[in-house]
């Protein structure tokens, strides 16, 4: 599965058995999205076709709310 972390859910211990497990781990470092605002994580995973884990479900809930509702 392909994954795109958030700055919140960035730890190496996790990306390590992600990866091990056989996904395919972005984090915003690589990406060019650290420290940014929700918003732009949210279309970053977007744009690369990624699943989103975020430890921050009630940031990302208004988010996934407006893209259902557009």
């Amino acid at each position: 599965m392909q994954l795109y972390l958030d700055d919140d859910s960035v730890d190496s211990a996790l990306i390590r058995l992600l990866t091990a497990a056989g996904h395919d781990v972005l984090i915003p470092a690589a990406a060019g999205t650290a420290g940014q605002e929700d918003a732009i994580h949210l279309m970053r995973s977007i744009q690369t076709n990624r699943l989103l884990m975020t430890r921050n479900y009630d940031d990302f809930k208004l988010l996934h709310d407006l893209v259902l509702f557009s």
